[in-house]
């Protein structure tokens, strides 16, 4: 994911609210990154965008398109291909 720089493109005002409790947790975790609130709110919201949904549902779901998609291949083992796809697809959308 690109995150823009201040210097690449004019930026613009978003107005969002949160409690006095958020707006201090979220000042907090934005001086342990070294970086400004607005920078940790908007990487977050950009990263956001592309998170995975999660719960046993979408696996379920997968399980099922893949087992639909490809009858030869044994059911456990499709569970682990899909396993393995859904974690390595997680990981990406966490480190992006």
């Amino acid at each position: 994911m690109t995150i823009l720089s201040k210097t690449s493109e004019h930026l613009v005002a978003l107005k969002t609210f949160v409690t006095h409790a958020e707006r201090q947790q979220l000042t907090e975790e934005a001086s342990e990154q070294n970086m400004s609130r607005s920078e940790l709110i908007r990487e977050r919201a950009l990263q956001s965008a592309f998170r995975m949904k999660q719960g046993s549902g979408v696996y379920a779901a997968a399980v099922e398109a893949a087992c639909k998609t490809y009858s030869g291949v044994p059911r456990p083992q499709m569970e682990a291909l899909v396993s393995a796809v859904i974690r390595s697809l997680d990981a990406s959308t966490r480190d992006a």
